[in-house]
């Protein structure tokens, strides 16, 4: 099983500049429509790409929300992709946070909810697993289903 997140920022990111930060972080870039790069450590991966659709899609689904937790404008989106393995997870925080450190961003966790970098930070500094965020995100929507 493969479990996607998303990076949601104001900034106008190109192609240019994810494939150059994807370097930075010792990652491999490729020059195709379906990634632009992918990071390793050890048995772990992931797989980014800039995504316009899918922020077009964030938009029309949870614009406010979006606009609400990023506080501006969203101009870009990173997908990322995880692979199985254990311990992807931390790579992609990694990922995520370095990202967010230099870009201002949100975490779209793809299941409803949208964190600021102050949590993915709180989230990542506790050691839980990636998955453990993404079942409270996919509690309060079955709780927010439930309500209507």
């Amino acid at each position: 099983m493969t479990v996607n997140i998303g990076l949601i920022t104001s900034a106008v990111v190109t192609q240019d500049e994810l494939s150059t930060f994807v370097r930075d972080m010792g990652g491999k870039v490729f020059a195709d429509q379906w990634q632009t790069g992918h990071l390793q450590h050890e048995d772990t991966h992931i797989w980014v790409v800039l995504a316009p659709e899918n922020l077009e899609e964030a938009l029309r689904d949870d614009g406010k929300a979006v606009v609400g937790k990023l506080g501006d404008k969203p101009n870009s989106m990173i997908d990322i992709n995880l692979s199985s393995r254990e311990g992807s997870d931390r790579l992609a925080l990694r990922f995520a946070t370095s990202f967010m450190a230099r870009w201002p961003t949100i975490l779209d966790d793809c299941h409803g909810g949208f964190h600021s970098r102050e949590e993915v930070l709180q989230f990542k500094a506790s050691g839980q697993p990636l998955w453990m965020m993404l079942d409270t995100s996919l509690q309060r929507t079955s709780m927010d289903q439930a309500e209507t």
